[in-house]
């Protein structure tokens, strides 16, 4: 490792695009990677007998997200739309079952995310979380039982539609505290 300029921990797309880059600059640089594959949070598995295809990995790219567009051009690899928002029933969503999200539930989503967006703005601060008046209140239900019990989300579609937004965020956030805290 004397020969090396840069060591690149982590072999997934940031890590292999910074290879790249560097290498390019003639920069020596070697990359570990601590599983037995690379692709980092990038995982596709195939499901019901080669029918379609799940993401187990990083899921969502917005149209903003410049840097990622540009490389996913650049290695000339495929986007799938998200398939439960989709009218074309050729989409993988529709081709394994399932329905989009009608209007309804869609502005059902959005008035719920709204609350959630007021009653964080309620908080003064962080650091005065739990002396906040509600706190007690709202530390007594689960975000889970939140959304069962909300007379929006009546619906089981809105329901999981919320929950997998839920599990979407906090496995950010606990993907981030095990980069910082490890």
């Amino acid at each position: 490792m004397n020969n090396v300029d840069v060591i690149i921990v982590g072999a997934g797309f940031t890590g292999l695009s910074a290879a790249k880059y560097l290498s390019s600059k003639s920069i020596k640089c070697i990359v570990i990677e601590g599983r037995s594959r690379i692709g980092g949070r990038t995982l596709s598995q195939q499901i019901n007998n080669e029918k379609g295809i799940i993401e187990l990995g990083g899921q969502w790219i917005a149209p903003n997200q410049h840097r990622i567009l540009s490389l996913i051009e650049e290695f000339d690899l495929e986007l799938i739309e998200q398939t439960w928002h989709h009218n074309d029933p050729t989409h993988l969503g529709q081709a394994i079952g399932l329905k989009p999200l009608t209007d309804l539930q869609l502005e059902q989503i959005n008035q719920i995310n709204f609350q959630w967006d007021q009653m964080a703005l309620e908080l003064p601060s962080v650091e005065q979380d739990l002396s906040y008046e509600k706190s007690s209140q709202w530390d007594q239900i689960s975000v889970g039982l939140f959304i069962e019990k909300h007379p929006l989300a009546v619906d089981l579609k809105v329901q999981q539609e919320l929950k997998l937004q839920i599990l979407t965020l906090t496995g950010k956030f606990i993907f981030l505290f095990f980069l910082i805290f490890n």
